[in-house]
């Protein structure tokens, strides 16, 4: 497999295609996982910003049977 550039000329080759392609995923990887250790950290530390959610999330199981439905979770 092999595709050029529009503006070069260059040839890409399959292990350049495959290096940029992880390079992307990779990328996306990690902006997510520094989201999720931000938001953990946040809750964690701070119980006033930790109570609005879970009181959220209570109000909605109760209306809800205890259920978490999609219905339920898009309510939030």
């Amino acid at each position: 497999m092999e595709t050029r550039d529009k503006n070069t000329g260059l040839a890409f080759d399959i292990d350049e295609m495959a290096t940029l392609a992880f390079i992307f995923f990779a990328g996306g990887f990690d902006s997510m996982s520094s989201v999720m250790y931000f938001l953990a950290h946040e809750v964690a530390t701070n119980p006033d910003v930790q109570s609005k959610p879970r009181a959220e999330i209570d109000q909605v199981l109760e209306q809800n049977d205890g259920k978490p439905t999609y219905e339920a979770i898009n309510s939030m």
